[in-house]
Formats: structure tokens, sequence, C-alpha cells
């Protein structure tokens, strides 16, 4: 209790649920002292029609002394809240973006952002999954091994000149994409899936819809940490096959339509 301030992950029994969650994720806030930055973000991916995720404030207290200033009670993405933005769709795979990890000889991790969308085949011709299982990690799925949806989207997004848009909206929810590329923008987030970090974002693939994105673990933004508000929109990232979609025109109308909605709306 008199330790260093710390995250905690809570189980609650199934028959005997908190606000209907079995599973309670109290975090702390570590770059914005105000505490209102990041439940900001959320706000506003909420004005702009897009899955957004709640942060309760929390006055946590451990056998009766006082835990920090305030916790968060912080929404984690799984089949929960796939449950509550998908209910009549809600069986399809969540799959979190992340940078590729490696581990060095000290013990420690190296981290870096390489292209998670290129198409990668073993010796034998045969999809490598060891090449997406950390930077594609499953969430929600019906296997840690099927990523049978995920490479239908890679397919689309690799596809020939002719073909490319009407692959890439036969399995993108262009909208919802463009919309969150837009909102990331507006914030300053270069942490998310689309911006030079590109992860802190899931994508869920509805077995009847098309790919959407949630955003998540927004603690840099809005000028809390390497996020200066005249940052290029448009910066270029090793994620060719992304920075290729956002600049596509009849996807980058919708861009700029998102953010001339957001900027008049804000302004009244």
């Amino acid at each position: 209790v008199n330790g260093p301030l710390c995250g905690y992950n809570l189980i609650v029994p199934p028959d005997d649920t908190v606000m209907a969650e079995d599973h309670i994720t109290l975090d702390l806030p570590i770059r914005d002292t105000t505490n209102q930055r990041e439940q900001l973000m959320f706000w506003m991916a909420e004005q702009l029609g897009l899955p957004n995720l709640y942060r309760r404030y929390v006055h946590l207290f451990v056998n009766g002394t006082r835990r920090g200033v305030i916790y968060d009670d912080v929404q984690q993405p799984d089949q929960t809240l796939i449950n509550e933005f998908f209910p009549d769709d809600n069986g399809g795979p969540l799959h979190k973006s992340n940078n590729w990890n490696e581990g060095v000889d000290n013990a420690n991790t190296t981290s870096a952002p390489v292209d998670n969308l290129l198409r990668h085949y073993t010796s034998g011709g045969q999809r490598k999954l060891a090449r997406y299982r950390w930077n594609w990690r499953p969430r929600a799925s019906r296997s840690s091994n099927d990523f049978t949806d995920l490479f239908e989207l890679i397919d689309a997004v690799n596809a020939v000149p002719a073909t490319y848009q009407a692959a890439v909206e036969s399995v993108v929810d262009v909208e919802n994409w463009m919309r969150t590329f837009a909102f990331h923008d507006l914030c300053s987030y270069w942490d998310g899936f689309g911006n030079p970090n590109h992860k802190n974002t899931y994508l869920y693939k509805p077995p009847a819809g098309r790919w959407v994105q949630f955003t998540w673990d927004m603690d840099v933004g809005l000028g809390v940490f390497n996020d200066p508000v005249n940052a290029t929109l448009f910066p270029g990232t090793v994620d060719t096959k992304v920075d290729a979609l956002q600049g596509y025109p009849a996807f980058r109308r919708v861009y700029w339509r998102t953010v001339h909605e957001a900027l008049a709306a804000w302004r009244s």
C-alpha cells in the first residue's frame, strides 16, 4: 500500500458483476497531471460518431489508505466492448496493432515500427504466421491461430491499381478508418495506427461487416508528450500500405470532410 503507485487488474465473479463488467482495470495518469486530456479525446471520438471507450474517475483506497490523487476505471478492448458496439454482429476477430519487439542480450527489449500490412510468406509459399502474431495480437477471436480475415485485409490493401479501390472498400469501412485518422490528427495523436508509431489501435472485423478501428490508450496527444499542434498531418510512416490508403483521393475526401465537420462544430 505504501509502495510506488501502480495499476490494478481486478477480476470480478461472473455472477456478481460491477456495472455489467467482470474485469476492471484501474490505471493512473502518467503524463497528464490534469488527467483530463485523454477523457477529452475519447469525448471527441464520440462526437465524431466513432467507437470510444469509457474512462471513469475513481478515488482509490487500499486497506483504508488512499492511492494517488485520482485513478481511472479504464475500459479494455475485448469481447465485452465488441458486444457493446456490435451486439448483432459480435462474432468476429479483434486484433491490436503493435510495433515489432525483439529481445536483446541484457534482457531488455527493443521496439520499432514496421510495415504491418505487407504480405509475408514462408520459403514454402505459405503465410508466415510468426510475422503477424506480435504486430496483430488477437484479442477476441475464434482462434489465436486464425488470421484468415486479417490476410484478406492485407491482400486488399496490396491490390493492383486497377482493382485497388473496390478491393479496399470490400473489406474496409473506409468512413470509419478515415474519420479515425482525422480524429487522431485533430488530437495531434502520433501514437495510433496510421501515424508514425502506428500502435494502440484495435481492428475489428464483424462477420457481416468490414474492418473498423477502435483507438485506445491516448496518454499522448493534445500537447501531452512530443505532440506539437503544428505537426505534419501526413508525415509518412514505415506502414506504406496505410499511407497509400490515406492518400488515395476518394478516401482522403472523407478525411477532409471529417476535419471540416469537427472544426465547424467546435466553432459553434
